[in-house]
C-alpha cells in the first residue's frame, strides 16, 4: 500500500470517528432537552396545582361562610314560621286576619305591618308567608345597605330587628350598634336588653341579646 493510500485510509477512518462522535454529541443533546422539557412540563404541572389550590382556597373563604349565611338565613324564616304556628314565641303572631300587634301597629300574617295604601282583608297561608319572605327580604337589603360591617350571626340578628321593627328604630340603638360594630358583644347585648323594646318583647330580645352575647370571645 502506498503512502498516499495510508493517509486517506487515516482520514476516512478519522472522519467515521469523527462523524461518530457528532452523533453521540447530537444524542446526549436530544436527552438532555427532553429531561428539561420533562422537567419544565412537571414544574408548569406544579405551578397550575398550586395555581388552583390558592384559587380554590380563596374561593372557599369566601364562598363558605356565604353558603353558610344563606342556609341560615332560609332558617330564620322557618323559623319564624315554625314558632307562630307551635305558638311557642311571641315572635310575629300568625294571623290571616289584620290585628293590633304589641307595639300598636296594624298587622297582619307573620308579623307584616300594613302599610299606607294596603287594605287585607282575609289573607290565604300562601299570602301570609309570600309575605313574610318579602319583608324579610326587604329587611335583610336594608341591614346590607346600611351596616355593611355585619356578618354571620350579627347580620342575621340584626335582620330580624329590623323584619320586627323597621330600619327606624332599629338605628336607634345607637349605642348597641357601635358596639356591635367593635365587636363589643357582651356590651351590644346588654344595650340590647336595657330597651323599651325588650320590656315589649322580651323573650324575642332576650333570645337575640343571648345569640350575639355568644360571639363575646371573654366567655370561652
Amino acid at each position: 500500500m502506498s503512502s498516499n493510500e495510508e493517509v486517506r485510509l487515516s482520514i476516512s477512518k478519522l472522519s467515521s470517528k469523527v462523524m461518530s462522535l457528532e452523533d453521540a454529541i447530537v444524542d446526549l443533546a436530544e436527552v438532555e432537552n427532553e429531561k428539561e422539557n420533562s422537567a419544565n412540563r412537571h414544574r408548569i404541572f406544579n405551578t397550575a396545582v398550586v395555581v388552583v389550590a390558592i384559587v380554590l382556597s380563596v374561593v372557599a373563604y369566601f364562598k363558605v361562610p356565604e353558603m353558610q349565611f344563606e342556609k341560615d338565613y332560609k332558617k330564620e324564616i322557618a323559623q319564624i314560621v315554625k314558632n307562630e304556628i307551635d305558638q311557642l314565641t311571641e315572635d310575629e303572631g300568625y294571623r290571616l286576619e289584620p290585628y293590633i300587634d304589641s307595639l300598636g301597629n296594624l298587622t297582619i300574617g307573620f308579623g307584616h305591618l300594613v302599610k299606607p295604601g294596603e287594605n287585607f282583608g282575609r289573607i290565604t297561608p300562601h299570602e301570609a308567608i309570600a309575605l313574610l319572605k318579602q319583608d324579610y327580604s326587604d329587611a335583610r337589603d336594608s341591614v346590607e345597605k346600611t351596616y355593611p360591617w355585619a356578618e354571620g350571626d350579627v347580620k342575621l340578628v340584626l335582620i330580624n330587628m329590623t323584619f320586627q321593627m323597621g330600619p327606624s328604630r332599629v338605628a336607634k340603638f345607637e349605642k348597641a350598634l357601635n358596639a356591635l360594630e367593635n365587636e363589643q358583644y357582651a356590651l351590644a347585648a346588654a344595650e340590647l336588653l336595657d330597651s323599651r323594646w325588650a320590656d315589649q318583647t322580651r323573650s324575642r330580645a332576650t333570645r337575640l341579646a343571648g345569640r350575639i352575647l355568644q360571639l363575646d370571645a371573654t366567655l370561652f
